[in-house]
């Protein structure tokens, strides 16, 4: 067989261009929710026969628990239907090994209190508490009551996917108050409550509440919200709430489409975990009517409870995930008109607060020439499954298509530049952006999608460019969850600590320094 292709550093996704219209990926999703193989038992099976070698066209992506299928990979399985039920397949092989299992361990349950006068006790239910011996992750626990409090909250709201006004969408906005940036957070609810606390924007209470606590802050979350995480609806719905708060207390809460965003807008569910999947069907079921709310609430813990223990014990224990009713639930919910990607739609693809512009990969001068509202606009309209004169709205290609598109640009987040020239070329290129966006001497750009080795930082050039994902999810680099903090004066402070009324916990960096 053909040697497996290397891959790309760091796990970076590579860009595709993407057809106007919405495509279903089967097989991506299929081989997401295949279980996973050792690498022995790769290289077992393509030294026994050449028939059964691994695709070469298959590789491990970044995320230790989802397949990257590429797009060759997805025309060799048209039939969603013999994909459908090869993974029944093997979910029925499983099934049928957990339940001899269960039959041996319930035979020598029985021989053992068969000396006994009184019967075994039950087993207790599923519950938000890790059972002896499994250690979950930190923080983990709170994030199942979290993430059940706040999807249940936005289902009662019925707001999701409801259109913005013209003020809560300009690209334009002026702020009296801090402003905070946050980098990719990845599905990871439990990082990214952390970080919030760390910037004193909100505060979590008992029962999974979650209260905005930042006044007249702002809060710009640089996008990747999707993809590598099993909490991804979870973060859209907290996301949501805090948002409804912020504004009532006159702050503001701002999302940028991320190329992970675009991507499973676009039908490419490559980087979509099993717990993802799990957490959208459960999110579908939420939806239905027929139930108490008291009891969908508790369905959903239990569920959301089995997944996190499934992640903490490598897979076993995890709650039943049928592929086929996995995908169409994760289709119904995130083609363009479904109710999260018409929530998706209500982000910004660029925006600027004040002096600054964000972008997840940067802004370039031909995105600036063409104008940011009109980029937000044609983005908006894809998201939200927009009829037009010859069918519907596609995918922009300035904001989404190819590697110059603003969510997909790399020019501006190297950490080191190879050369003189290619940094300079990056710092002419910053100059001219924001030149053309009329940001003045004191103009600079944050930007996220790559993650930073040393953290948040404006190290190159010139100061002007802040980058600020740190890689904190634990799909990514489970880094120190890390944000920065603009004040109204122009001080820029990194926030790294639990306690940020310190001093000590910042580390203040003025506007156009490098150190």
């Amino acid at each position: 067989p053909r040697s497996l292709p290397s891959p790309s550093p760091r796990g970076r996704e590579r860009p595709r261009s993407m057809p106007a219209t919405t495509t279903t990926t089967a097989a991506a999703a299929h081989g997401a929710l295949r279980p996973r193989r050792s690498a022995h038992a790769q290289r077992s099976a393509r030294t026994q026969s050449s028939s059964k070698a691994r695709s070469p066209n298959r590789r491990r992506s970044h995320s230790s628990n989802c397949w990257e299928v590429s797009p060759s990979q997805i025309r060799r399985t048209p039939n969603f239907a013999a994909a459908a039920s090869s993974a029944n397949g093997s979910a029925a092989s499983a099934e049928a090994e957990a339940e001899a299992a269960s039959s041996s361990a319930q035979s020598a349950e029985d021989a053992n209190s068969a000396t006994d006068e009184s019967p075994p006790p039950p087993p207790p239910p599923p519950s938000a508490s890790a059972p002896s011996g499994i250690v979950v992750p930190l923080g983990s626990e709170d994030a199942v009551r979290v993430a059940a409090h706040v999807m249940q909250q936005c289902v009662e709201w019925g707001t999701l996917g409801s259109s913005p006004s013209e003020d809560e969408f300009s690209a334009i906005n002026q702020v009296d108050g801090r402003v905070v940036a946050v980098g990719d957070v990845h599905g990871d609810l439990a990082q990214t409550l952390r970080v919030l606390k760390i910037a004193g924007l909100i505060e979590e209470y008992v029962g999974g509440a979650v209260e905005w606590v930042g006044g007249d802050a702002t809060l710009v979350q640089m996008g990747d919200v999707l993809d590598r995480g099993d909490f991804e609806i979870a973060l859209i719905c907290l996301i949501h709430s805090i948002r409804k708060q912020a504004r009532d207390a006159g702050g503001n809460v701002f999302v940028l489409t991320g190329n992970h965003e675009a991507l499973n807008a676009n039908g490419d569910f490559r980087y979509v975990t099993r717990g993802a999947f799990v957490e959208t069907c459960a999110f579908a079921e939420l939806q239905k009517e027929g139930k108490e709310v008291e009891e969908k609430k508790a369905s959903l813990l239990d569920t959301l409870a089995l997944m996190v223990r499934a992640a903490a014990t490598g897979g076993a224990g995890g709650p039943p995930l049928d592929p086929t009713t996995a995908l169409r639930a994760r289709i119904n919910a995130f083609a363009p008109g479904g109710i999260l990607a018409r929530e998706m739609a209500t982000y910004h693809t660029a925006l600027v607060v004040n002096d600054t512009v964000f972008a997840h990969g940067g802004l370039l001068p031909m995105h600036a020439s063409y104008g940011i509202d009109k980029i937000n606009q044609e983005t908006g309209r894809w998201m939200r499954g927009t009829r037009t004169g010859d069918g519907q709205a596609g995918p922009p290609r300035l904001a989404v298509g190819g590697p110059e598109s603003v969510v997909w640009t790399r020019v501006y987040s190297k950490e080191r530049f190879a050369d003189p020239f290619e940094e300079a070329r990056a710092n002419e290129l910053l100059d001219n952006t924001l030149s053309l966006l009329k940001l003045g001497s004191d103009g600079r750009m944050v930007v996220g999608h790559t993650p930073q080795m040393q953290g948040v930082n404006n190290q190159n050039l010139g100061g002007k460019l802040w980058k600020v994902d740190v890689g904190m999810s634990s799909g990514v680099l489970d880094a120190l969850p890390a944000c920065l903090e603009l004040a109204p004066d122009g001080e820029a402070q990194v926030l790294t600590n639990w306690n940020p009324s310190t001093s000590a916990n910042r580390t203040s960096v003025s506007a156009n320094s490098e150190e």
